[in-house]
């Protein structure tokens, strides 16, 4: 892809990917075929603010997880109530790194 597609797309997806991993999509996206930009542009990135609302008010019912894609986690945070209301307040500080690290491997596996 082009720099300054490049440079765009990081522009304006910064917040929904880890930090610490901004250079090595830098360095795949400029690697990546033109024809991947479609795709790349198309995909549903999870937003890591949105998460963490969706957390503190439904996390009890394991939403967060099952909109991760987790659904063997969800199903067991769901049936033992959070962990006994443990797990659930882990989550609400965990899941925004969580959704991230979600966001850049729904970008890798695109690639």
């Amino acid at each position: 892809m082009d720099q300054q597609k490049v440079d765009l797309f990081l522009t304006t997806n910064r917040k929904f990917f880890p930090s610490e991993k901004i250079n090595i999509i830098r360095s795949k996206l400029i690697e990546a075929d033109d024809t991947k930009e479609m795709v790349i542009q198309s995909l549903d990135y999870q937003d890591p603010t949105i998460m963490r609302l969706i957390s503190l008010f439904l996390g009890g019912f394991a939403v967060d997880r099952f909109m991760l894609g987790q659904i063997g986690l969800g199903l067991l945070k769901l049936f033992t109530g959070g962990g006994c209301g443990i797990w659930i307040i882990v989550d609400w500080i965990i899941i925004m790194q969580l959704t991230k690290d979600h966001n850049y491997d729904l970008l890798m596996s695109s690639m």
